[in-house]
């Protein structure tokens, strides 16, 4: 099924120059898992869940673990939203620098 974003989400996005207003959530099918590199999940739940689902471990990170993941906004003010933004935005950051080579 196909939810779509929270307005909060949406606002705190665009106010970092992106939009996702034709974004929906959904959940992954069994047969897109094997075509994807790398998972960036939130938390150690969503880690458990995928090596569940027969994922190695070792393609799978979590964003800001060092804290243990992203916070949840779901329910909460456009502040969470706008810092659970912040976090995630430098999470990839980390997460590039980290594991990607980037070629200028």
């Amino acid at each position: 099924s196909f939810n779509p974003v929270s307005h909060n989400a949406a606002i705190a996005l665009k106010e970092m120059g992106l939009s996702i207003d034709s974004h929906s959530s959904r959940h992954i099918r069994r047969k897109e898992i094997l075509n994807f590199d790398y998972f960036l999940v939130v938390d150690n739940e969503t880690k458990i869940d995928l090596i569940k689902k027969g994922i190695s471990p070792k393609i799978i990170f979590i964003l800001n673990e060092k804290n243990d993941g992203i916070p949840d906004p779901i329910g909460h003010n456009l502040k969470l939203y706008r810092e659970c933004a912040q976090i995630i935005e430098e999470s990839l950051e980390d997460f590039i620098t980290k594991n990607l080579f980037i070629f200028d």
